[in-house]
């Protein structure tokens, strides 16, 4: 695996705690679901490849 992509992964996987984390804060279910599902995702693509990326909870900056 490329630097690069480990690289993009994470950022997706920052992406998508920033935008959960806004979600929540907007009190919009339907926005947190969705933004849930992405997090999710990303998390899956990340341990898929052998990205690592912490273990914090959703929402609250994750990202290692």
């Amino acid at each position: 695996m490329s630097e690069s992509f480990a690289a993009a992964v994470r950022d997706r996987v920052r992406r998508a705690d920033a935008a959960l984390a806004a979600a929540r804060l907007s009190g919009d279910i339907e926005e947190v679901m969705l933004a849930e599902a992405e997090w999710e995702e990303a998390r899956h693509t990340a341990r898929r490849h052998g990205v690592p990326v912490g273990s914090a909870e959703p929402g609250e900056g994750s990202v290692a």
